[in-house]
């Protein structure tokens, strides 16, 4: 059972979250301070079974209003069938089933109206099929009753769904009266059947009872299901320099430590067991701790040294080349912070169940180089524990993956709101961090440049959807690089000539094609033949990139809006037209083509390989030197 779904409703400055979707190894919630990012994640946090929602969660603007907390779980049917105690099922096992759980303060879970629906669509068919059973004995009680002229009173014609207990006690009195008739069955066999008839009718009796209660058994049985939230929001509990042994067990930070480096107290704390022994000990757990934890803090090197002096367990660090033991706490507060959190999230869970990990804020302390560390531990956690973690910083947001990223945002109107479609926010402070992201990765095609055929394209969206389907056609040969705009792509062009690089300008055609081909050829002296557009066709004027999709395409795989939209005009036109981000657009599709290349039609796969095809042939006849350096 897993989390597809997560929404807030009431839940102080939440009005109504909107549905927040869960990736399976790692969510971000993105957005700048004060939009509720803490909130959410103690929202979530209050779902556990073990906690109820607390008490300040009631909003302010609303004091009567309920705060309620809704996910929604995917189950395989025979998860759900598991759940019920259904056997033998002939269904499809497979088969995806959604049930939305709601929690209401303080402590209420309930089942949403349209997961009751399914249970009552799955009661109904299991109704069917007892008044069937029911049906059939009574059908030979009948057979038999009639040899005897009516001795036995007819079975009253009731529905089963309608009331359960009216139906039950029908059949007791039926049954009783059955019993009391058996006097005048002279027929043995008729009497040995009458009472294989009764057997089966209590036994059926009994499996409608069961299945009055399968809706509060399902319910109580699936909330031992839900999964613990553990929710990090500081990691500023450091390791003391000196702590008696005796009292090692009783600091948090200290047991953390131990549990991970796996130090034994009581190996320490006996006494048949000499200095030297002890020391080897610490020496060799010390060591195992320092070299895992180097694996992710890439600043500098240093020695994590855990061991003894006198009846005192003592805790400090040694840099690089030297020898003096210093404390923790005399290194900075962000390297104090790391070290808690690598210890903390890396601890092993001692609850039993699924476990979700929620850390706010993570690495607020360091710099950017060491804030990637801090994605490092999470990402390596996620394969065991999902992450949800809020952000503002663009350095824990990867480009490749925005498709996890949820923007979250505060409206005056509503409260805060979360956004998984990023082209739809408008508010840039929110975008900030996607966007410094994206900033970031566009000078990545800058690299090793020698070693492949480089294209200089317009702008960032052409960079991310040019890239997109290099990973659709296994195409390792023409390198894509962002030129920043018509003005600026021959400065770049004219560097990698410098470098003995090969080199191409390609443009959407339009405009900004006619004006970027006439700064390269007048004022850079750079050939025709290195300039290309996507598309020669003598009626492709004003087409660009987001032109080459269909508008099915374009629709559901760039846009993510209902495939039933249409529209008259280019792609890109409406795009413009309603003022969409181009670049968010762009990139969102490549972070989520590994999940939809294979159902883009061939249509636009051959709109973009035309492209392809028309490039690779060029650099073989491209002029070496004929640009200004």
């Amino acid at each position: 059972m897993k989390i597809k779904k997560i929404r807030i409703k009431n839940y102080r400055s939440i009005m109504d979250s909107g549905d927040i979707y869960l990736y399976d190894k790692v969510t971000i919630l993105a957005g700048k301070n004060e939009s509720g990012k803490t909130t959410i994640l103690e929202a979530i946090e209050d779902f556990d079974i073990n906690r109820k929602i607390r008490p300040d969660a009631k909003p302010i603007w609303d004091i009567k209003a309920n705060p309620e907390i809704l996910i929604t779980f995917i189950l395989l049917k025979n998860e759900v069938n598991q759940i019920l105690g259904v056997k033998n099922d002939k269904g499809n096992s497979s088969e995806i089933i959604e049930l939305e759980l709601i929690k209401a303060f303080p402590d209420v879970y309930s089942f949403s109206d349209h997961s009751k629906k399914w249970f009552e669509d799955k009661e109904t068919l299991n109704s069917i099929e007892l008044l069937n059973r029911i049906n059939e004995e009574i059908s030979k009680l009948g057979t038999i009753n009639k040899k005897y002229q009516g001795i036995i009173d007819s079975f009253p014609d009731l529905p089963l769904i309608d009331n359960i207990d009216i139906y039950i006690n029908a059949l007791s009195q039926y049954k009783q009266k059955i019993t009391i008739s058996l006097n005048n069955i002279t027929d043995e066999l008729d009497k040995k059947s009458i009472n294989e008839s009764l057997t089966k009718l209590d036994s059926i009796a009994q499996e409608i009872k069961e299945a009055s209660l399968i809706f509060s058994k399902f319910l109580e049985n699936t909330k031992k299901l839900i999964p613990h939230f553990v929710y990090f929001v500081s990691f500023d509990n450091s390791l003391p320099f000196e702590i008696p042994l005796s009292e090692a067990s009783k600091n948090k930070a200290v047991t953390n430590f131990a549990e991970l480096a796996g130090i034994d107290f009581e190996f320490l704390l006996n006494a048949n067991n000499d200095s030297q022994s002890k020391m080897n000990y610490l020496n060799t757990k010390s060591a195992t701790i320092t070299g895992d934890f180097l694996d992710y803090w890439n600043q500098e090197k240093i020695e994590i040294k855990a061991q003894l002096s006198g009846n005192n367990l003592m805790f400090g660090f040694v840099e690089q080349g030297k020898d003096e033991i210093f404390k923790m706490e005399q290194r900075s507060k962000g390297f104090q912070w790391f070290l808690s959190f690598y210890i903390q999230s890396n601890l092993s869970d001692d609850k039993k169940g699924q476990h979700y990990l929620l850390v706010d804020e993570p690495g607020l302390y360091l710099h950017a180089k060491a804030q990637r560390d801090v994605l490092s531990v999470l990402e390596k956690r996620s394969n065991e524990v999902p992450v949800i973690f809020s952000t503002h910083s663009p350095y824990l947001i990867e480009p490749d993956k925005l498709n996890r990223v949820q923007l979250v945002f505060k409206d005056k109107k509503n409260g805060t709101i979360v956004e998984s479609k990023l082209h739809k926010i408008s508010d840039k402070e929110t975008l900030t961090p996607i966007l410094t992201a994206i900033g970031l990765e566009l000078t990545s095609g800058i690299l090793n440049t020698e070693k492949f055929l480089n294209v200089i394209v317009e702008g960032p969206s052409d960079f991310y959807y040019y890239n997109a389907f290099k990973k659709i056609f296994g195409n390792k040969n023409l390198n894509f690089i962002y030129g920043g705009g018509s003005g600026n792509m021959p400065k770049i062009g004219t560097i990698l000539h410098g470098w003995g690089c090969q080199v191409i300008y390609l443009f959407d055609n339009d405009q900004g094609k006619k004006d970027g081909e006439k700064n390269l050829t007048t004022n850079w002296l750079v050939d025709k033949s290195q300039i290309e557009v996507i598309t020669k066709k003598p009626s492709s004027n004003d087409i660009r990139i987001e032109d080459l999709f269909t508008l099915e395409d374009f629709v559901k795989y760039v846009l993510l809006e209902d495939e039933a939209k249409k529209y008259t005009i280019n792609n890109s036109e409406y795009v413009k037209k309603n003022k969409f981000d181009k670049v968010l657009l762009a990139k969102n599709f490549l972070s989520s083509i590994e999940d939809i290349k294979v159902n883009i039609s061939k249509t636009t796969k051959d709109n973009f390989k035309k492209v392809f095809n028309l490039l690779e042939p060029i650099f073989k006849n491209e002029p070496k030197n004929n640009t200004l350096i």
